[in-house]
């Protein structure tokens, strides 16, 4: 399980992976409590460049409670990338839930926080933004064009974004993301425990083949005629045709009484 950001003052509070299937198993699940740095490493990705960021634990701006707290990127302008281990996981047959509450304190102006569910070994503290992955989910905003939601499924080390254009929030409130994979391949994804989008891996994402492939050496016959209807020239009236009256009275009805 791993977080990368590239802005400042991101936010994140709440983390959970369950799974359901005759019951709730929850598989993994964050509050930053005590002992949270035990099981976070921060990654040193960028920072040779001089672009690395820090993360700092703070309850942010206007807590309801200033006890509940959460991990906030410190620097402005710099990569984030923070990691923790979580032991081989399997969704075959059941139905995997991962969501988390992100916050982001200040206007931005490029930027994007996202959780990605790691895939095979990871060097944790050489995680960052080129690190295969199994699942990224998470908004990034970029001048006033992009308030995009990601949701991107990896497969057969190959990235696949929705094909869907999901909108993120973009105000400096805590909002609360949820994506639902279900073992028939169908998603939901939520916005603060609300439906934004729903739909079916199959058709949703660019994974499968194409049901049907263009064949590009097909080419129309030399005598093909564009023209939707054809007259027949050698079309002729039945015969009796232009005596057939254009109204038959019915002999055998009668007035109404």
């Amino acid at each position: 399980m791993g977080i990368t950001a590239h802005l400042p003052k991101l936010s994140l509070f709440l983390l959970i992976i369950t799974f359901h299937s005759s019951f709730a198993e929850v598989f993994f699940e964050e509050t930053f409590q005590d002992g949270w740095k035990s099981r976070w490493v921060l990654s040193d990705w960028k920072r040779s460049e001089g672009k690395a960021g820090t993360f700092k634990y703070t309850a942010g701006k206007w807590p309801a409670d200033p006890d509940d707290k959460g991990i906030q990127t410190y620097n402005d302008a710099k990569h984030f990338a923070i990691s923790a281990k979580i032991p081989e996981l399997t969704n075959k047959n059941r139905t995997l839930v991962l969501q988390y509450s992100i916050k982001f304190e200040q206007d931005i102006e490029c930027g994007g926080g996202y959780i990605k569910l790691l895939s095979g070994y990871v060097n944790q503290k050489k995680f960052g933004g080129d690190t295969p992955y199994s699942l990224m989910f998470g908004p990034d905003l970029c001048g006033t064009q992009t308030k995009k939601l990601h949701v991107i499924l990896s497969y057969q080390g190959q990235n696949y974004p929705i094909r869907k254009d999901l909108e993120c929030e973009t105000d400096k409130l805590t909002h609360f993301y949820t994506f639902i994979l279900r073992p028939d391949a169908s998603y939901s994804v939520l916005v603060d425990n609300r439906e934004r989008d729903f739909g079916s891996m199959y058709t949703d994402w660019d994974i499968l083949p194409p049901r049907k492939i263009k064949d590009v050496k097909a080419k129309k016959p030399a005598d093909w005629d564009d023209r939707e209807y054809i007259e027949n020239p050698d079309d002729v009236k039945p015969e009796g045709y232009d005596s057939i009256p254009a109204e038959i009275p019915d002999t055998e009805s009668q007035k109404a009484c």
